[in-house]
């Protein structure tokens, strides 16, 4: 049986575009994951998004109280975005569309029935087309992805497939960030409320107890314990005079 080399070579092709696209989506992800800090992990994540779908811009906003504050941005060149923008919700009806149903949706310039709230984004952007992608965290809508491109594009299915799973999977990480910041905060108000029980009891011994949490959390650092293992040692350092 004889092959078509012309036929393979077109399959081989058809291969390679399909595989391109994920494994730019697995750069993505590592590139998130290796993030320890939100704020950081948003911008990376903006960064990554814009190359991900081949545009120019992105922007990264967290919902509060109908408000969508910009956290992150990306733009391949100085000046495609502005920084620190806040809106209303309630102004931009095809957002808040995209929000209370959870789908993406993209806008173009030269489509006459687009919103006009968004067109002037557009035109105040210098740009074409928006890819609007909500971020989910922990079950609530956390925010906004909007990938911005000066050429005119309808974002298929598969480039809005691709930033639904790079917003999932940054929605995963704002969830893990948050459950620790909350973690955090319980743990430094269990050490203030052991602390001032004890202060109240016993000055001398609250004293004695600063001074062990001070040296038993510079030698855990000195061991180069990793942070689980020196909040321990905090802890351990706290506990071991209550009860005189």
């Amino acid at each position: 049986m004889s092959v078509d080399p012309g036929a393979v070579a077109k399959r081989v092709t058809a291969l390679a575009a399909g595989v391109e696209p994920l494994s730019r989506l697995v750069v993505l992800s590592r590139a998130i994951a290796s993030e320890h800090v939100s704020q950081r992990m948003l911008r990376v994540a903006s960064r990554e998004l814009t190359r991900l779908l081949d545009a120019e811009a992105c922007l990264v906003s967290q919902l509060e109280d109908g408000l969508l504050r910009e956290v992150a941005d990306y733009a391949q060149a100085d000046g495609q975005v502005a920084r620190g923008l806040s809106y209303y919700l309630a102004d931009y009806p095809t957002t808040a569309s995209v929000l209370e149903s959870r789908v993406p949706c993209s806008i173009s310039a030269d489509d006459p029935g687009a919103d006009a709230a968004e067109l002037f984004v557009l035109r105040e952007m210098e740009m074409q087309s928006v890819l609007l992608v909500p971020i989910v965290a922990d079950g609530r809508v956390w925010g906004l992805v909007e990938v911005y491109d000066s050429r005119p594009r309808a974002f298929p299915s598969g480039e809005r497939h691709l930033a639904e799973l790079a917003a999932a999977q940054i929605g995963g990480l704002l969830a893990a960030f948050e459950h620790e910041e909350r973690a955090q905060r319980i743990y430094r108000e269990t050490l203030a409320s052991l602390s001032n029980a004890l202060e109240a009891k016993d000055a001398v011994t609250s004293q004695h107890t600063e001074e062990v949490v001070r040296l038993a959390v510079a030698v855990a650092a000195e061991l180069e314990l990793d942070l689980d293992n020196v909040r321990n040692v905090e802890l351990g350092a706290v506990l071991h005079d209550i009860g005189k």
